[in-house]
């Protein structure tokens, strides 16, 4: 039986600044005006270089990694900021100050930082419709760290067909009316993306799904130092259908999913399907089934790969539920939560470097094997560690305060 483990508490982290020009991103006047003391401690630390009214610089991109930072995605750097100072969404309508505004705005200008004055600490921004974000923007919760929720039908944020987007220090709810949507929908090509340091729970049907949508561009995401919590289907990879010989194409779905926490999620950590590669590296996946808003009890499970998908899975820590009961850590066979569309290929590929259940070691990759050169980058060595040591330093570098 699989003992059941304890999470420790998060601590903060200290941070260097950067060198150069570094300011607050919002006058000093009004971040004085209603701010916590903690918001505007971590607003003069957090290390943003704003020049001319356009954010040049962050501390927080230099822990990019993965396919996004192979990609060369900046998001809203070398553009213009704009900064939130509404908590509430009249009507959907983009009232000066909200973050519907900031999106809109930013779009409209070709890209934009979008930041959150201090004062919103510990508000909620409540959104009366999808929020939709254009290309080359980067949404940083910084120092203020608001959540973001909404109780609508549909996804929370839509990136459908963006380029070059950073979502970084949120949190996210999404408690509306269905089943259908997500927290964050990446979707019909939308490349270069990055979603860090959040906090998503409790959403319509998954935390965060990314599917290729028919449109043939590439596609390269990054997931790292998330918390996923609190939720039945966390995490959707789908690329596009297989070629006969159920090979990945030249250009499959390629999304590094790294250093995240999921707890109390029952499955996807994530599932994968069809034309996708996904690079699942140094994460802690405690799953346990999950009741559903009809009642029902979803299903519980680690990984999955199906239609031909392909998933490297390099240093992560499986904690399933404590209990009589055998749950699958990770399977390339299509079950009842996914019915393969081509019998062909209804097996995925996982390929295991160093992962284990919790209990035993988690180590480093092996070293070079077939799903392993489809990484074209390189990860940081972080050795061999415990799973209990894992988990105690996932909780302090991952969430909105985990930079």
């Amino acid at each position: 039986m699989m003992r059941r483990m304890m999470f420790a508490p998060a601590l903060a982290l200290a941070t260097t600044p950067l060198s150069g020009s570094v300011s607050a991103p919002w006058p000093v006047a009004a971040a004085a005006a209603g701010a916590t003391a903690a918001a505007q401690a971590r607003c003069a630390a957090e290390g943003t270089v704003v020049q001319g009214g356009k954010v040049m610089d962050a501390r927080i991109y230099r822990a990019m990694t993965g396919f996004a930072a192979q990609g060369g995605t900046t998001g809203g750097l070398g553009r213009t900021r704009f900064v939130v100072t509404r908590a509430d969404d009249p009507q959907g309508k983009g009232a000066p100050g909200t973050l519907r505004d900031a999106a809109a705005r930013a779009a409209a200008a070709g890209g934009g930082w979008i930041a959150f004055a201090p004062a919103l600490a510990g508000k909620t921004i409540t959104l009366t419709a999808p929020l939709r974000l254009g290309s080359n923007i980067t949404v940083d919760g910084g120092c203020a760290a608001p959540m973001v929720t909404g109780q609508f039908r549909g996804s929370l944020v839509y990136l459908a067909g963006s380029r070059n987007v950073v979502m970084t220090r949120l949190s996210l709810q999404h408690a509306g009316p269905g089943t259908q949507g997500d927290c964050i929908t990446v979707s019909h090509g939308a490349d270069r993306i990055w979603l860090a340091y959040m906090r998503l729970r409790q959403c319509h049907d998954g935390l965060i799904d990314v599917t290729r949508d028919g449109n043939p561009g590439a596609m390269r995401v990054t997931i790292s130092n998330n918390q996923f919590l609190d939720h039945d289907k966390a995490m959707l990879i789908v690329g596009g259908p297989v070629g006969p010989s159920c090979a990945l194409s030249s250009n499959p779905v390629q999304v590094t999913v790294y250093r995240n926490m999921f707890l109390r999620t029952g499955q996807r950590h994530p599932r994968v399907s069809g034309d996708a590669f996904v690079d699942l590296a140094q994460n802690v996946v405690a799953f346990s089934p999950r009741q559903r808003a009809g009642g029902q009890t979803g299903g519980a499970y680690g990984t999955l790969a199906t239609n031909g998908a392909r998933v490297l899975i390099d240093g992560t820590a499986y904690v399933p539920p404590a209990g009589k009961k055998h749950y699958r850590i990770a399977s390339n066979r299509a079950g009842n939560e996914d019915k393969a569309s081509d019998a062909r290929c209804s097996q995925g590929e996982l390929e295991w470097e160093g992962s284990r259940p919790a209990g035993q070691a988690i180590t480093a990759a092996t070293g070079p094997a077939k799903l392993a050169r489809m990484r074209p980058y390189r990860l940081p060595d972080l050795g061999t560690r415990a799973a209990p040591a894992m988990i105690r330093d996932l909780e302090t570098r991952t969430g909105p305060s985990g930079i």
